[in-house]
Order: C-alpha cells, then sequence, then structure tokens
C-alpha cells in the first residue's frame, strides 16, 4: 500500500514549482481560541494538484483575505491577482480561492 507525499510547505517550494503554482487557496476553517479562526492554506497548479500547503491562524473573518495570504506569498516572490471566489469544497467546507501572479 503506497501513501502519498505531504505538500511542501510554501516556504520549500523550489523556483520550478513557484512558477508552476497558479491558485492560493484557503480552506479547511477550524475555530481556534481568542476570536480567531485556524486555516489550511494551499498552492494549486493548474490541474489541481496540491503543491504545497501551510496552516494559519487569522482574525475571524471578514479580514481581507489578501492580507493573510500575503506573508507566505510573499516569501516566493507571488501575489493574489484579482478578486477572491467563495464557494463550498466537496465536504461543504468555506473555501475561498484566488489567482497568483
Amino acid at each position: 500500500m503506497s501513501t502519498m507525499p505531504l505538500p511542501a510547505r510554501i516556504s520549500e517550494l523550489g523556483a520550478h514549482e513557484v512558477n508552476r503554482a497558479r491558485i492560493v487557496v484557503l480552506h479547511a476553517p477550524r475555530e481556534a481560541p481568542q476570536e480567531q479562526t485556524a486555516w489550511s492554506l494551499s498552492l494549486v497548479d493548474i490541474g489541481g494538484r496540491v503543491m504545497a500547503r501551510d496552516h494559519l491562524t487569522a482574525p475571524d473573518c471578514p479580514h481581507p483575505l489578501t492580507d493573510i495570504v500575503r506573508p507566505y506569498l510573499d516569501l516566493i516572490g507571488r501575489a493574489v491577482d484579482g478578486e477572491w471566489i467563495s464557494d463550498l469544497d466537496a465536504d461543504g467546507e468555506v473555501r475561498h480561492r484566488a489567482r497568483l501572479c
């Protein structure tokens, strides 16, 4: 039985992987102490493959989503391009997605 390798952390991506990342996704929200939300933050390629994943804690929404992900994207020289799309994933959980430039 083979197991899928865990995605790298965003700071561990090489230049090739950074260039392939097309979408940033904030997903799997969980309650955290002090009126905050714990999120999973994923970078995804055009084919939908998760290339990197980190976990972060941020103030409850409506905190600007771009401000939440900016420190992680700054590490790899990328930024959010345009508006965020908010919907539900296959498990019915909130997710927020945006293109990267």
